[in-house]
């Protein structure tokens, strides 16, 4: 046997139930083992009022995770992935071949800013990042661009699935004392970025062309 199965239940802190939570139900021999052990504890007090709150995830047997230690946003992500039900493998920094997503950001001649997401296939932040700015100088020459040595890298937990319509390719967290309108004029929506207003929504939500 080289994996197991867990199975967990995600509730979420609120004022009717400030003390939720991640529970750990237990490691199943087989996945079939483990729904089942989903459909009974639905059966059970408190879970009955969560159903949907169970997640069930194939776990590598003898792979010590987190070997290079944490950072607070990787370890959200990290529990972001198991409350999903996303196998995490071995963690996140365990030098895997994963999927990451890489922003990349550009100057023109006339001091118009781009950035950029592309998606790479490598074992480390660090791989992801060299080949992402291979990729930079291509697209550079191409259009007569800068690149200005910046790159953020985002491990995502797909593993060896294909990426699909919806799968999170990159995600950056960042703390703010700002209100929600004044963060987003501050980061997305200075006035100044080359997009449209959506048709339904001219007040909100816009796309770039």
């Amino acid at each position: 046997m080289t994996s197991v199965w867990s199975v967990s239940h995600r509730q979420r802190h609120n004022d009717e139930h400030p003390f939720g939570g991640v529970k750990e139900l237990g490691f199943f021999a087989t996945e079939e083992e483990a729904s089942a052990a989903v459909e009974a504890a639905r059966l059970l007090p408190g879970f009955t009022d969560h159903p949907d709150g169970f997640s069930v995830s194939e776990v590598e047997l003898d792979a010590f995770e987190w070997a290079d230690g944490f950072s607070l946003a990787e370890e959200e992500r990290y529990a972001r992935a198991r409350a999903l039900g996303i196998n995490p493998g071995v963690g996140p920094l365990s030098g895997e071949m994963a999927w990451y997503g890489v922003r990349t950001v550009y100057r023109d001649e006339e001091n118009t800013f781009e950035e950029r997401i592309t998606v790479w296939r490598a074992r480390t932040f660090e791989d992801a990042v060299a080949l992402a700015e291979k990729e930079a100088e291509k697209y550079c020459a191409v259009l007569s661009l800068n690149y200005l040595g910046f790159a953020q890298s985002h491990r995502s937990f797909l593993e060896d699935e294909p990426i699909e319509p919806g799968m999170e390719v990159f995600s950056l967290l960042r703390e703010s004392d700002l209100d929600d309108d004044d963060y987003l004029d501050r980061f997305f929506d200075s006035g100044r970025e080359y997009q449209n207003a959506r048709a339904d929504d001219s007040d909100g939500a816009t796309v770039t062309p």
